[in-house]
């Protein structure tokens, strides 16, 4: 392996950058992923968040939703998808979905 092997992303997790851009679901280009967004003040805001999420850390991590909440001073609601991964809109368990949508009209219901 030579030391160009380990690029960006992957000089961050140590596993070389063709490996890296074969398996990640993220984008590589562009806005890398520890850019800060910000307070979030303007408008509402739902976080949906599948709890048998591998990439991200809502799965066992109680302080996920508060320090996520900690940026948001609009109104803000977590929505915890017990039974889903992190592609929450293809997960399977009708009744979570279900209360994905209800929370999603809701959300848009609160600003009008």
């Amino acid at each position: 392996m030579q030391d160009g092997d380990y690029t960006d992303v992957a000089a961050l997790v140590g596993v070389p950058a063709d490996t890296v851009r074969e398996l990640s679901q993220y984008p590589l280009d562009g806005v890398p992923q520890r850019t800060k967004v910000g307070v979030v003040s303007e408008f509402p805001m739902l976080y949906a968040c599948g709890a048998k999420d591998g990439s991200d850390i809502c799965g066992d991590n109680p302080n996920f939703n508060s320090e996520s909440h900690a940026l948001i001073t609009s109104p803000y609601e977590y929505y915890r998808m017990e039974n889903c991964g992190h592609d929450v809109l293809a997960c399977g368990d009708a009744t979570a979905i279900s209360g994905l949508i209800s929370k999603i009209i809701g959300n848009i219901e609160s600003v009008y």
